[in-house]
């Protein structure tokens, strides 16, 4: 924090205080260069309201709320899905690098949703298998041969392939364009009641991307 009297930027904190409203905490703090006193309050930066629309149909709406230190935020919103149906989410994320405020790069640390998304999964022509995603009304068909497949939908790519790692792993490629951008390795439980999908690679926005999904047979 800047000294208001003389502009140096290490200060220590003689005092905290929450505020009569419980949202700020009052902090009164002392240069350790001019020795002089000052005053601040930290409160929780909050965006009200964001919504991501495309071809004008609402896909999602969202709060960020900004921790009083600056270094995570929590996203709460309400997802629409092609068929009507909606999901509740929450996200909690933290900050990897740049200063205070807003300004920097975040990475999720936390993502629950209220209803998850769900998959059915068939035999398709004998070696192949058929994604379908009825939530997306969307169907993938592909066969383990290695051989690009266009999917739609997807930001980030635009053709997958698919190959079995073992008996009960298998591994898609995804690409946008001619370069590889997600890896996905999926298995499945001794007992086959799950399914662990592990993601690794680059999001739409070139971001790295690590997430595990755990997916629960019905």
């Amino acid at each position: 924090m800047k000294c208001p009297f003389c502009a140096h930027v290490d200060d220590k904190v003689i005092d905290s205080r929450e505020g009569r409203t419980g949202d700020t905490i009052r902090r009164r703090r002392e240069c350790l260069k001019c020795g002089r006193r000052f005053t601040t309050y930290e409160r929780i930066d909050e965006i009200p309201y964001m919504v991501i629309k495309k071809d004008g149909r609402v896909l999602s709406s969202m709060t960020h709320t900004l921790a009083a230190d600056g270094k995570t935020q929590t996203i709460k919103g309400t997802g629409n899905k092609p068929d009507g149906t909606t999901d509740d989410f929450t996200v909690v994320m933290k900050k990897v690098s740049g200063g205070s405020g807003w300004g920097g790069t975040w990475e999720d640390t936390d993502v629950k949703f209220t209803s998850p998304d769900e998959w059915e999964i068939q035999a398709y022509e004998g070696d192949g298998l058929s994604f379908n995603t009825p939530a997306y009304k969307d169907t993938l068909s592909m066969k383990f041969d290695g051989k690009d497949y266009p999917v739609t939908g997807l930001p980030y790519a635009d053709t997958v392939s698919v190959k079995r790692v073992g008996a009960d792993t298998i591994q898609g490629t995804m690409k946008k364009g001619d370069k590889v951008v997600m890896t996905v390795t999926s298995k499945v439980s001794k007992d086959g009641k799950t399914r662990t999908s592990t993601f690794v690679g680059k999001d739409a926005q070139g971001r790295d991307v690590h997430n595990v999904v755990v997916y629960d047979k019905q």
